[in-house]
């Protein structure tokens, strides 16, 4: 059985160059093979990285028949195109998130996966830190009690001019970038089918540049997610039951912090030390060791779906 599997990777986009692509030259299960982009210059710049094959248009890279893993991280509006592209021609994928921008999208990358017989996955890459574990285990464990409300956020201060995250016909905007990872969050520990949603935005240039959400379950758990470009960074979660809160400073990160965890009437709290582990690589491990073992789904892709649709419904609610 093969035990090491060639990655193709479509674009030379920030987080491949600064993650992704390291991540997958540190993983013992993952071979740097390919990469494409359509800049001769970024292939020029890609070459740091010590790929085995270089192509100038995507489309050959698809065709190379070594290439197992394909992993997309081009903007937002192409990543059902190119992932279906890549399925049908028998490659597995690993694409960046949002997985698609449409849940109609996402279902068809669904059934592209499952009628071609390969994995695919949308890429969160908190997933994989043993600190998410820690907190879905504590949860579900009843650590807090009967969960009441949760709140996750995502912001960060973007100031790179010309972003492609400002442009909203290739998927621009806060919810889709940094939103989706609250939305995650919170469909893996209570679900992604709230009864009612209420949200407010502010726009800039098209986009929704700064989001907050308020959520209603039919069991009475609330849920606050927030994101934006507006502020500096801040990602934090909490979750409060009727016997404690849960409290993470930087929840979707490989931060050196901890799990404060607060009980009683006294709000005596606890401090549960995590390990530090480097997200993106753990990630590439994950999907490696997955498609190797012949699964072909990791995270559920109809949870996948869930969280898009939810996005959508929180869009589409959201006033100025």
């Amino acid at each position: 059985m093969k035990r090491r599997l060639n990655w193709g990777v479509l674009g030379l986009a920030r987080i491949a160059r600064q993650n992704l692509i390291p991540a997958i030259g540190r993983c013992d299960e993952a071979c740097l093979y390919a990469i494409a982009s359509r800049s001769s210059e970024k292939l020029e710049e890609a070459g740091e990285f010590g790929f085995q094959r270089y192509f100038s248009s995507y489309e050959e890279l698809l065709a190379d028949p070594a290439v197992d893993v394909v992993y997309i991280p081009l903007p937002n509006s192409l990543h059902a195109t190119w992932a279906i592209r890549a399925m049908e021609m028998g490659k597995h994928v690993l694409c960046e998130k949002p997985m698609a921008i449409t849940a109609a999208d996402a279902i068809r990358m669904r059934d592209t996966a499952r009628r071609n017989s390969v994995f695919l996955m949308e890429a969160f890459m908190y997933r994989f830190m043993e600190k998410t574990r820690m907190v879905k285990n504590l949860v579900d464990s009843g650590a807090v009690g009967d969960v009441r409300m949760v709140k996750a956020s995502w912001r960060f201060l973007l100031d790179r001019p010309g972003s492609i995250k400002l442009y909203p016909e290739l998927g621009g905007g806060s919810a889709w970038d940094v939103g989706c990872y609250p939305v995650n969050l919170v469909g893996h520990l209570v679900g992604n089918e709230p009864e009612s949603v209420v949200a407010l935005k502010n726009m800039k240039g098209g986009v929704d540049f700064s989001l907050s959400a308020l959520l209603k379950y039919p069991d009475g758990v609330m849920a606050e997610l927030d994101c934006g470009f507006d502020s500096f960074s801040y990602r934090a979660f909490e979750v409060s039951g009727s016997e404690g809160t849960l409290l993470v400073p930087e929840v979707f990160v490989d931060a050196p912090d901890s799990i404060l965890l607060k009980r009683g009437r006294d709000g005596a709290g606890e401090e549960i030390a995590v390990p530090v582990q480097e997200r993106y690589v753990e990630e590439v491990k994950a999907v490696s060791r997955a498609i190797l073992e012949g699964k072909k789904e990791l995270l559920p892709l109809d949870e996948t779906i869930g969280n898009i649709r939810l996005l959508e419904r929180i869009l589409e609610s959201a006033k100025e």
